[in-house]
């Protein structure tokens, strides 16, 4: 997967998770549509208030908290 598109992918999850409802099995996926080439999963509910998202090394996602000011991260 190309830079942009992990990017991109990072950026709709950020959005994700900073819904209320986190619960994976109460978001539907398949409700949000998405350009030719994007694709969209959730890859953990364990972050609370997740606010802004930062791409790392070897795929590492740095996820801050808004209230929290904490940064968690989140390995592949």
């Amino acid at each position: 997967m190309s830079p942009i598109k992990i990017v991109s992918c990072v950026l709709v999850a950020g959005l994700l998770l900073s819904l209320k409802v986190i619960a994976q099995s109460e978001l539907d996926l398949a409700d949000i549509r998405l350009p030719p080439g994007l694709a969209i999963e959730i890859w953990t509910d364990e972050v609370p208030n997740a606010r802004s998202m930062a791409l790392g090394a070897n795929g590492t996602v740095f996820v801050g908290t808004r209230r929290d000011g904490r940064v968690y991260a989140v390995v592949p």
